[in-house]
């Protein structure tokens, strides 16, 4: 185990010794479409132990929202659901906030977003060269 070799003092600290230590509430991320594996588009998002909200970039209408505790699974997408407008809400002030923080800015090294002719959709297909014209 890393804690007790000594490496991760400062985490073990803050997990064991401190309990009012607040680590890390939720983190911002990123994934990129890629050619190879062309069934997942480009998405942000930000996951806190509750709930996860996900951004399409260029895709304005694509937006996730889950309540993690009451849909593990990730089946029932809430954005538009008025029931759970605070919670978008609050998620979104943080995908904010913390896209911010970090300077978020889309790199220019990935896979082109949309290549020319390339049909995407958010339906899962078994195979990778479905996706290509």
């Amino acid at each position: 185990c890393l804690l007790s070799r000594g490496l991760g003092d400062v985490y073990k600290r803050q997990l064991f010794d401190d309990p009012h230590t607040e680590i890390r509430s939720g983190f911002f991320y990123e994934y990129f479409f890629e050619l190879k594996f062309s069934a997942t588009p480009t998405l942000l998002a930000y996951r806190t132990k509750s709930a996860k909200f996900v951004t399409y970039p260029h895709h304005e209408d694509w937006v996730e929202l889950f309540d993690l505790n009451a849909d593990p699974y990730e089946r029932e997408n809430l954005a538009d659901s008025t029931e759970h407008s605070a919670l978008r809400s609050r998620m979104e002030d943080l995908y904010e906030k913390e896209k911010a923080a970090v300077g978020y800015v889309y790199p220019d090294y990935t896979d082109k977003l949309w290549p020319e002719g390339y049909i995407h959709t958010k339906e899962r297909r078994p195979y990778s060269w479905q996706n290509k014209p």
